[in-house]
């Protein structure tokens, strides 16, 4: 799980419990954060807020989907070395 926690570069000072008391991914993916460590909100009605850690990838239309090349391999679905 800590290879995992490097190559993402997830802030483990955010997390309530201590990475070693997870004993599964599935619990590590539902952890619970400290108090204050994230702000939801936002002032500005234009901006999403999004509670999960995740990357977002959004097209204007379907066909922009379809058509849309991965030039990273980040985006290539390659599968990291964990």
């Amino acid at each position: 799980m800590t290879a995992f926690i490097r190559f993402h570069n997830i802030n483990t000072d955010e997390m309530l419990d201590k990475v070693e008391s997870f004993q599964t991914f599935n619990q590590f993916f539902y952890r619970k954060l400290r108090p204050g460590a994230r702000h939801v909100a936002s002032p500005d009605p234009s901006v999403a807020v999004s509670p999960a850690d995740c990357r977002m990838l959004a097209f204007p239309t379907v066909d922009d989907a379809t058509r849309y090349a991965h030039p990273s391999p980040k985006l290539s679905g390659e599968v990291p070395p964990y």
